[in-house]
């Protein structure tokens, strides 16, 4: 998951999942891109739409 502040998060999230692929590692995805856009504190939890994709994620991690 990647939470940032501007576009800089698209970026980010490329580069850690061109670690994951090079080191040969499984990457648990989701419905979307696991980046969460936000500014202020608190205003993850009101994204009903990005709670739903990190729920998504987090549940592809635990491999149900």
């Amino acid at each position: 998951m990647v939470a940032v502040r501007r576009s800089g998060g698209i970026p980010a999230f490329d580069q850690l999942n061109n670690f994951l692929m090079y080191s040969e590692m499984l990457i648990p995805t989701s419905n979307y891109w696991n980046v969460i856009p936000r500014q202020k504190s608190g205003e993850v939890e009101q994204d009903t739409e990005g709670v739903q994709i990190m729920r998504c994620w987090a549940g592809n991690m635990a491999w149900r």
